[in-house]
């Protein structure tokens, strides 16, 4: 630093480095004693328009039902026989423990999947719909029903996953469950 440069930086209340690649300022009181620079705080961001806490579940939890319910209607096709018409209820308790280890499909199809909370959730629901007969439409309604809880359940995870305070966090969790809520994952 020349003497020209150091007489004008005595003066200056802060000064920038001209070979400095980072913006930092220095700042030097008239005194040449090194003091801390002044206390900037951010600006607070706008407020967010919020929705009522329960319109983004409300839209979901309707999205998801109204997207199957025409399934209602429908009977038991092609795999549905041989998986929930023809699956047995076991009547003791080491059948319920085996029915965990039960392959999805019947043996003699060949394929080998391992499916033992679909397998034990239709089983339970033939236990308790025996006084029904065996129609379909309670099978598909669980199941709309647990669709309904895994769409809420993805947009608590994607509220947690997005930061509350950007804008839009909320809107984009809400249509991702939305949009997980009417696709479905077929």
């Amino acid at each position: 630093m020349t003497a020209a440069t150091r007489v004008l930086a005595a003066g200056l209340p802060a000064m920038r480095h001209p070979t400095s690649k980072t913006n930092q300022v220095s700042y030097k009181p008239r005194g040449g004693e090194v003091a801390a620079p002044p206390a900037i705080s951010a600006p607070e961001p706008p407020a967010q328009p919020r929705t009522a806490p329960w319109t983004w579940p409300a839209l979901i939890a309707m999205a998801a039902i109204a997207a199957f319910a025409p399934a209602l209607r429908n009977r038991f096709s092609f795999a549905d026989v041989a998986q929930v018409a023809e699956l047995r209820v076991p009547a003791t308790a080491a059948g319920w423990a085996g029915s965990l280890a039960a392959p999805w499909w019947p043996p003699d199809r060949g394929k080998h999947l391992w499916r033992p909370l679909t397998r034990l959730s239709i089983q339970l629901q033939k236990a308790l719909g025996r006084p029904w007969g065996d129609p379909a439409w309670p099978y598909f309604a669980v199941n709309i029903l647990l669709h309904a809880a895994v769409c809420l359940a993805l947009y608590g995870v994607a509220r947690r996953a997005f930061d509350p305070r950007r804008p839009g966090a909320d809107w984009a969790a809400g249509a991702a469950a939305l949009l997980f809520a009417a696709k479905g994952s077929g």
